[in-house]
């Protein structure tokens, strides 16, 4: 028997006999060698059942970033409107809001006016029949008699 054939048969090369194997399996944790390529499947399946619900959580997500800055948008239109009539005593801002398509609601009591932006949610939201509403009062400033 020559030098090539006995290191053939014996178990130092890896996977090659009794001593290869417990070589092998102590490296894979306890786990035989070809569990990584049987099982291999599996993360494709769970990657699979869990990608939708992440993709939900994701749109939920942007959708409340969305509401959010609707909701500010409408606020300020409100805060714009009621600065203009404190300033001037009238206003056209409130006249290009109802033009695309807000309700505008202005009150005066006193020296303090409030106004109040509605706009009907477009899109998603209108499947949900929201609204966005934005309330602001602001004091009417003294005007001079020049």
């Amino acid at each position: 028997m020559n030098g090539s054939e006995r290191r053939a048969g014996s178990g130092r090369a890896p996977g090659g006999g009794p001593a290869g194997q417990a070589e092998a399996t102590r490296a894979a944790g306890d786990m035989p060698v070809g569990w990584v390529r049987a099982e291999g499947g599996m993360v494709t399946a769970e990657f699979a059942i869990v990608t939708p619900a992440v993709i939900l959580v994701a749109l939920a997500l942007i959708s409340m970033l969305v509401m959010g800055w609707k909701q500010v948008e409408v606020g300020n239109e409100a805060k714009e409107i009621a600065r203009e009539y404190s300033l001037h005593g009238h206003t056209t801002l409130a006249e290009q809001a109802k033009a695309t398509g807000a309700d505008v609601r202005l009150g005066v009591e006193g020296e303090v006016v409030t106004v109040t932006v509605t706009r009907r949610g477009g899109g998603l939201y209108s499947w949900f029949d929201l609204d966005f509403s934005g309330t602001h009062r602001a004091v009417i400033e003294p005007r001079s008699h020049g």
